[in-house]
């Protein structure tokens, strides 16, 4: 087998590897460990975040560990595509956010409730209704994982940072560390093969959103490769899912 061929093996491999690897870290974590601590007496305000994010969080300074082991070309920002943000940049950043946004939260909500009545998709019953489209969510929120909302500013200046963290240690990864890494085997169609990954192999856990979440699955990597830039898709990622802050912030406020 000549050289490409085997890098090009290489980083596929290592994107199946990766990319299962965090949603076996997530699936451990929310299905088996969180529901064993919880009944052990943990916080749920504890164990759920911590169980959600810490599988997220370490990618981080894995993408830093992966991209020292890499022949350098470039800078570290470069090779991550964390480009300054053009005005060209910002009506892609608009277009994506706002496609995401109808998919997500009009077209594809009542697919994520029917799919969630059926018994092998249903969420299990001791998410929070902020994940389970099973529970109905009135605001504003008395209390979320076990803990009062009203007044409880800590909650949301906690939040708001680690969910930010959070969402952007997916970008640094799966479209500045990888991406480019899937162009070589990929080309034009690498999106596609990073956002089924991002989806089916790391989102796998939420069955009652395989179809809700595909397109925002799918255009998010799309807008990335489109503009070579991560930070297009670390917002078209993030502000979609600043809904969850205003939630918490109307049910502070009470």
């Amino acid at each position: 087998m000549n050289r490409p061929a085997e890098d090009n093996k290489r980083i596929v491999l290592e994107s199946l590897l990766l990319f299962g690897l965090a949603g076996l870290i997530l699936y451990l974590g929310l299905y088996v460990f969180y529901p064993a601590t919880i009944n052990r007496g943990w916080p749920q305000a504890f164990a759920f975040p911590f169980f959600l994010w810490i599988g997220i969080l370490i990618l981080i300074p894995v993408a830093i560990l992966l991209y020292s082991r890499e022949e350098k070309s470039g800078t570290f920002r470069a090779r991550f595509r964390l480009n300054p943000v053009k005005n060209e940049d910002l009506k892609w950043i608009v277009a994506g956010i706002a496609v995401v946004m109808l998919f997500d939260f009009v077209i594809m909500d009542p697919v994520q409730k029917y799919m969630a009545k059926i018994p092998f998709f249903s969420p299990p019953v001791y998410f929070p209704e902020l994940l389970n489209p099973m529970k109905t969510i009135q605001l504003p929120l008395v209390s979320l994982l076990g803990i009062p909302l009203k007044g409880n500013w800590a909650f949301l200046f906690v939040l708001i940072p680690l969910h930010t963290l959070a969402m952007f240690a997916e970008e640094l990864i799966w479209r500045g560390y990888f991406l480019p890494r899937q162009e070589k085997v990929f080309g034009k169609w690498a999106w596609l093969f990073n956002g089924l990954l991002w989806a089916y192999g790391v989102h796998f856990i939420l069955k009652w959103s395989w179809i809700a979440f595909l397109p925002g699955m799918l255009i998010t990597p799309f807008m990335a490769q489109k503009t070579k830039n991560t930070w297009v898709s670390f917002f078209i990622h993030a502000v979609p899912n600043t809904v969850l802050w205003i939630v918490v912030l109307v049910s502070v406020i009470g």
